[in-house]
Order: C-alpha cells, then structure tokens, then sequence
C-alpha cells in the first residue's frame, strides 16, 4: 500500500483540497482508497463524504493497539474514510489559584508506542487498500513526524512568505535535521488556498468543484467520468 501525506508548516495553504484531490485521483484510477483525516476542522471528511467515500473508524485507532481495531470485522470499502469523532472528550479542573479550567485531551495519545501502533496499522491495513492518503493537522508537530516516518511521499504546502517559504522550514518544524533521515519522497506545492471559483479562473481543474456542482445539479457523486488532477501537476 502507497502512504501518501499532505502537511504544512501553516494552515491555510490548501492542505485537505489537495488531500481530497489525490485521494480521488487514486479512486478514480481504479484503487482501493482510505483517506484519513487527522485534522481537527474534519474538512478532509466532508469534502470526501459527498463524494462517497465511508467513514470506517475513528481516526485514533491508528495509533493504538490493534487488539482495538474495529476496521477488519466487515469488508472494505472500496473508499473508505477515518476521522477524529464529533465532540474532543473534556474535562474540569482546578487550577492552584483556584480557577476552574476547561482542559481538551489529546486527540492522539503521546505514548512511547504511537509510532509502532500506526506502523502494525499501516500493515494491517495494506490487505484492504491500495493507497492511503493522510490529511494532517498543521498544529501537531508530533502526529506530522510520525506520519512521515510511515510515509512513501509527503506533500508540503508551502506559505508564500519568506517564514515558510521552503521545505526546509517543513524538516525543521518536525523535528528533522538530516532529510536524509526520511525514506519518503518530498514534494513542495505553492499554496492553494483559493476559492473554487479562483481555481477555475486560473485553469486549474478542482476535483472537489466538480463533486459540488454536481451535488447541485441532484447527480450522484462519484461517477467513474469524476477525474481528479494530480496536486502540482
């Protein structure tokens, strides 16, 4: 199985449109797709749920055990999706001044054993899919490293500023001094943060434009004539 992750040092740079679009690009070319997304804001779901992707596990379970893992108990989609759930588990505590703080826990456990659990993750599910396509959260420097240590190749979207101007930025921000370190192929894209409008004035065919105007239109999404454009192609 292909593991393809799309990350950025910012957010805003059009990290889940190009997700989506290679995620599609794959299904479209006959393979058996699981997109993840790792991101909070869960726009990787909503853009693919309208394209028919299904939702298969909770995206966490990537990094725990798989004695947990609910994902093999019933065939596979052909397009399959795993996302965070709906609401973060919260709880109260009381600050030594006294103050009641409302604290988030991680979405993604920290323990010493995260990156092992998504490497036999990855494994397992190689026998159901052809590619994985990660969307990652630009806010969890953690969660970016280990993705890209079970990565094939990593999307960066760059920030058109000099700040992060470069993959370069990317390594740093991760934790990574020596490329080298990384069996995966890195590839840079100028940010894509544009409306579909914008795309398609620019020329650009947008994937998920064609999804959405079809959902307009009342047509099912997901017809074998959707084709999606490989990102920085």
């Amino acid at each position: 199985m292909q593991v393809i992750s799309v990350q950025s040092v910012c957010g805003g740079t059009g990290v889940s449109l190009t997700a989506a679009e290679l995620a599609l690009k794959a299904r479209s070319e006959g393979q058996r797709v699981l997109a993840v997304d790792l991101c909070q804001n869960r726009q990787l779901r909503r853009d693919l749920s309208i394209a028919g992707f299904h939702q298969i596990e909770d995206a966490r379970q990537l990094f725990r055990p798989l004695s947990e893992a609910r994902w093999g108990r019933s065939p596979y989609p052909r397009a399959a999706l795993m996302c965070f759930p709906f609401s973060r588990p919260s709880y109260l505590s009381l600050s030594d001044e006294g103050r009641l703080t409302l604290n988030h826990e991680p979405l993604i456990e920290r323990g010493p054993d995260a990156l092992r659990c998504l490497e036999a993750s990855v494994r397992d599910l190689s026998v159901g899919f052809d590619v994985m396509v990660i969307d990652v959260s630009t806010k969890d420097r953690a969660t970016m490293r280990m993705v890209a240590e079970v990565s094939d190749e990593v999307h960066v979207m760059l920030r058109t500023v000099p700040d992060f101007a470069t993959a370069g930025h990317w390594y740093a921000f991760i934790g990574v001094a020596d490329p080298a370190a990384l069996r995966c192929e890195v590839f840079t894209h100028e940010d894509r943060n544009r409306t579909p409008a914008e795309l398609d004035q620019l020329g650009r065919s947008s994937a998920l434009l064609d999804f959405y105007q079809a959902a307009e239109r009342g047509d099912k999404p997901g017809g074998d004539d959707r084709r999606a454009e490989r990102a920085g192609a």
